[in-house]
């Protein structure tokens, strides 16, 4: 036994290097391309006492250091710092700084009061700095595919929109999923619903800040997320904006612009006029049972002109009328400067962001004003006042044809014209109404109208003003060199006017709403969000003995925020002037809500570091919420550990690994990110003829509380070749418990529902990134590198329910489901699956199988897959189809600069995600009179045809179009995000400092076999909507020319 201790003492000292320093410490400080740094500053400490020196212009530098441990630290202007324990066996002839600059590199991870080096940081930490991202205009984009295992995808091209956001897949059924959002120490609370007023929208939750007020986005993945408590389970995407702490006191002045168009992204090519008259006379016939009548209710079916012919002799393109170019800008001026008393960083900006949809744009005006006055030696005191105002015109989405110009393009015959006709061919000024083309005035079957789509962009009038406000003061107190004090307190109030007017008592260019009697439409929304922040932190920093590091902050706050949500809508106002509520006349509903929700915390984060070689990471957090209930534990606690060993600076190494990382943690986190009444009793209001009722909403769970989740995670952060090569791996499990189900019970107690913590997810999965520069001179600098990421959750249990389902009714009667089930991924699509078609009567009469009619298939069916073999097609034969969820995602990259040149194209991919395709269900269907894709060109048609598509039939008597796999397709992507040239120039005409000047196209090219128009969308924040493409704008193509100048 004491043979093995003396062994495990001698392999340590080995491994770990503990030899004392006795020689002079020489060598050379050099740059990546191997340049000199000149000026840089060595700095060790050794027992207590302090050397430094400069290094010359060839980099050199040379220090004569006592015996003894304790370490040296290099610091260059331009470079991120470097830091090693003094070990004989590490050789510091060289040492390589990495610039700044570098693309796609950070060698720090940033937090609201400090930064840590990369070697310093947890593994599952990562952080984008702002020369990675200021080319684009919102923040989502420009982290997008940044970071391995953040999931981003936009939402579509409708302005303003923004994009769903997901941290290593799903963690919880009720509550949020999103990652927490933490702007400069203030946890951020947006509001995440669809607008109630403009259907199918929802506004980015970053809207307020331009990316040119961004100074670093960090994310926090594993134990550091355990800080924050109960908020923490989704992980923490740390932001830090501009602020006035620059040691630079002149004044100076910069100026960014960009400037460019979109233009519409792919459409589903639809029938043309030839195409669609032939389509019409075929399933006009398995609706009409005499041609003559057909063609008396639509004489253009008829090969001879006609009375009505002016009607019908036009071509119309109409996605190209209701889609074309915007203009798109962004500016931001900014002035930052001041003395040894007061600093200050001032920003303006204003961005427009047009639509490619017709009218829509985004317009925004915002200011970030920063100061910093030091009142004495040991206090100052800071403050951030972001201000915006937003301004958009838009126009709804979704499966609403009446009102989306979208799908209202797609079903319009293309032989209408969009304006009004007289029978010598003049065209009018006014646009064709929607039943101006009914020339029977008693026809056999109702007509099949549709909404005139450049009326619905022209004239319906949506629009969306935005107030938000954003006010942080702080004061900082340092009691000494190692012990300082903050104290913050934030105001964040933002007031949201939506509105909307649909025309249609004058021009009845666009089909009445509310089953035909609504006329004209009025909606209105009111939202108002404000959110109280109080807190109060301290922060220790101490090496004792010059090899013992500790870092420590702890503190308290508080969040208190109120959001509010009013909605008021109507019908029929004497005619289309009057857009407002007070002159509607029929079917006044008034609907809102209130929520009040508070957060306390207590934390403690401590990093305890030996001779930068081993790093113990405790943190710890005890915080409650107003979630839990009465009979609830009012406070949960929250700690997380954390373990790294520097294995590079032990010195045992091959000289060409310069860092070697290996890291274990394991946490706790929590979510209480859901509403405050699911443990009350609340009342909600309803309409009940014209009558304000209000009723009981739910049964309380007196003893609900915040969800839970456990993780471990285990990485690596390898750095090879002087940096040249990076690796940074990272492996996970997580389980999520205590997670609220909505179980259903008797309605007896006055609700249908009654929230329990009943929920159980688990997750694994891994994220790798790598980075590559192989070469790096003076003049020619390639970096290349690329992300991936898994995640596999599966369901535990969902209490006394082994499955749930949800369903989609309220979108225009879809049928489709997604299914919940224990032992299975989360929200999965489920129906039937089909097996092509019958493509003769004998193969019908064969299968023997009745559809869900109760009717025999025919030659041209759905040959569906008859799952129990009792020869009838019902629900029992719907099986689990897919999820939306990729298998893996990741991006990669390849930037080349000669001289001041640089090239760089991103690229971004997502592999094994299911999409439901409702608009190419619509124009695939065949079984109305509207047009469809040309695909229905391939369909079934006479006995004996091999063919992609079924037969045409009215009203779909076979229910060949019921949810199925026909309408999920593989929604895998690779896309090359954003290819931009730019050009840097310094001292221009001694007017300039710097600056540089750039042209960059974004969602430029799209390889997929998805058949929508874009494989990346999301219908809104909810993740159980992901995958479901609803006729969102698809994202638009765009190309921007601009610069950036200091003065």
């Amino acid at each position: 036994m004491i043979k093995y201790a003396r062994y495990s003492v001698v392999l340590f000292l080995l491994f770990t290097g503990l030899t004392a320093w006795a020689a002079s410490l020489d060598g050379k400080v050099l740059g990546t391309d191997k340049t000199p740094v000149e000026g840089a500053i060595v700095s060790a400490v050794v027992e207590g006492e302090d050397f430094s020196a400069i290094s010359g212009a060839d980099g050199a530098y040379s220090l004569d250091l006592p015996s003894g441990k304790g370490y040296v630290r290099f610091v260059a202007e331009g470079y991120y710092q470097q830091e090693y324990p003094l070990n004989e066996k590490l050789d510091y002839d060289e040492i390589i700084l990495v610039p700044l600059i570098s693309p796609h590199y950070s060698g720090a991870a940033h937090f609201p009061n400090y930064s840590l080096r990369r070697d310093n940081k947890s593994i599952s930490t990562q952080s984008v700095e702002k020369k990675d991202f200021s080319k684009h205009f919102s923040i989502d984009q420009a982290i997008q595919d940044k970071v391995p295992g953040l999931y981003i995808n936009r939402k579509s091209g409708m302005p303003g929109e923004g994009a769903y956001l997901n941290l290593r897949g799903i963690h919880s059924v009720v509550a949020e999923n999103m990652p927490l959002i933490v702007i400069n120490g203030i946890p951020s609370l947006g509001n995440q619903e669809l607008s109630g007023t403009v259907r199918a929208y929802s506004r980015n939750t970053l809207f307020g800040y331009s990316t040119d007020d961004i100074r670093s986005i960090t994310l926090l993945k594993g134990a550091d997320a355990s800080v924050y408590g109960s908020l923490g389970s989704n992980g923490v995407i740390l932001i830090e904006t501009e602020q006035a702490t620059s040691d630079n006191l002149e004044t100076r002045i910069s100026f960014s612009g960009q400037y460019g168009l979109s233009r519409p992204g792919r459409s589903l090519p639809v029938l043309d006029v030839s195409q669609y008259k032939n389509y019409l006379r075929e399933i006009g016939m398995t609706r009409y049972n005499m041609i003559t009548a057909l063609y008396t209710d639509y004489p253009f079916l008829q090969n001879e002109d006609n009375y009505y012919s002016y009607l019908f002799n036009n071509t119309t393109d109409w996605r190209g009328l209701v889609q074309d170019r915007a203009f798109i800008t962004d500016n931001t001026f900014r002035v930052e400067g001041g003395d040894e008393i007061a600093k200050y960083n001032i920003s303006f900006g204003y961005t427009s962001e047009g639509g490619v949809l017709g009218q829509t744009s985004s317009d925004r005006y915002h200011t970030l004003i920063n100061s910093n006055i030091m009142v004495s030696r040991n206090v100052d005191i800071f403050t951030n006042v972001g201000l915006a105002y937003i301004n958009s015109s838009l126009q709804e989405q979704g499966m609403n044809a009446p009102t989306n110009a979208i799908l209202s393009s797609y079903f319009a015959l293309p032989l209408l014209s969009p304006n009004m006709k007289e029978p010598n061919g003049n065209i009018l000024d006014r646009y064709a109404t929607y039943n101006g083309w009914n020339v029977n005035s008693n026809p056999t079957f109702p007509y099949d109208n549709v909404s005139n789509p450049l009326a619905i962009v022209n004239t319906v009038n949506a629009s969306d003003k935005i107030y938000d406000a954003n006010i942080r003061l702080g004061l900082n107190y340092r009691a000494n060199s190692y012990l300082s004090f903050t104290g913050m307190l934030n105001i964040y109030y933002n007031y949201t006017e939506e509105s909307i007017f649909i025309p249609g008592v004058t021009d009845k260019a666009i089909i009445p709403q509310y089953y035909s009697s609504g006329l004209n439409t009025v909606r209105k929304g009111i939202i108002e969000n404000a959110t109280d922040y109080y807190g109060l932190s301290a922060i220790y920093r101490r090496t004792f003995q010059d090899i013992h590091q500790l870092n420590a902050d702890a503190g308290l706050r508080y969040v208190g925020r109120k959001l509010e949500y009013d909605l008021a809508s109507g019908y029929n106002t004497a005619n289309d002037y009057y857009e407002t509520l007070g002159a509607v006349i029929d079917d006044r509903d008034i609907q809102g809500g209130n929520q009040e929700w508070k957060w306390l915390n207590y934390h403690l984060h401590a990093d305890y570091i030996y001779d930068n070689l081993l790093k113990t990471s405790f943190n710890v957090a005890l915080d409650g919420s107003s979630v839990s209930g009465t009979d609830a534990a009012r406070f949960g606690l929250f700690p997380s550990l954390g373990l790294t060993f520097m294995a590079a600076n032990t010195g045992v190494l091959p000289g060409f690994i310069d860092l070697l990382n290996i890291a274990a943690e394991v946490g706790r986190t929590g979510n209480s990110r859901f509403s405050s009444n699911f443990a009350k009793n609340y009342y909600q209001n309803s309409n009940f003829f014209n009558l304000g009722t209000i009723t009981r909403s739910n049964v309380p769970n007196t003893a609900l509380e915040w969800e839970k989740k456990d993780q471990l995670d285990l990485g690596l952060d390898l750095g090879f070749l002087d940096n040249k090569l990076g690796l940074q791996f990272n492996y996970f499990l997580a389980r999520s418990f205590d997670l609220l189900i909505a179980r259903e019970i008797s309605s007896v107690y006055g609700s249908a529902q009654y929230y329990d913590n009943v929920g159980e997810i688990t997750g694994r999965g891994y994220e790798l990134g790598l980075r590559l520069n192989p070469i790096a001179t003076k003049d020619v600098d390639w970096v290349l590198g690329a992300g991936i990421a898994h995640a596999d959750n599966k369901i535990k249990s969902l209490g006394n329910n082994p499955e749930l389902s949800i369903n989609f009714r309220e979108f225009n009667q879809d049928d489709a489901l997604i299914l919940m089930k224990e032992g299975e991924a989360p929200y999965q699509f489920y129906g039937y699956q089909t097996q092509g078609i019958y493509i003769n009567s004998a193969e019908a009469q064969e299968a023997g199988l009745k559809n869900i009619y109760g009717e025999p298939y025919q030659a041209g069916d759905i040959r569906f897959t008859d799952q129990n073999n009792d020869k009838q097609i019902n629900a029992k034969d719907k099986v689990v189809l897919g999820t939306a969820t990729p298998d893996f995602f990741g991006s990669f990259y390849t930037s080349l600069r000669y001289r001041q040149f640089t090239l760089l194209a991103e690229f971004g991919y997502s592999v094994g995600n299911m999409a439901y395709n409702a608009v190419r269900r619509n124009l695939e269907s065949m079984d109305y009179f509207y047009n469809q894709s040309q695909a229905v060109l391939n369909r079934w048609q006479i006995e004996g045809q091999p063919a992609d598509l079924p037969r045409a039939a009215y009203g779909d008597p076979s229910g060949n179009n019921l949810f199925s796999d026909r309408w999920l397709e593989d929604a895998s992507y690779l896309k090359l995000r954003n290819l931009s040239l730019s050009y840097r120039f310094s001292n221009f005409l001694d007017v300039l400092r710097s600056g540089s000047i750039f042209v960059t196209a974004e969602n430029l090219y799209t390889w997929t076999n998805y058949l929508g128009s874009d494989p990346e969308f999301s219908y809104s924040y909810a993740d159980y909507m992901q995958g479901f493409d609803y006729a969102k704008v698809s994202l638009p193509i765009s190309i921007k020319l601009g610069f950036n100048l200091n003065f």
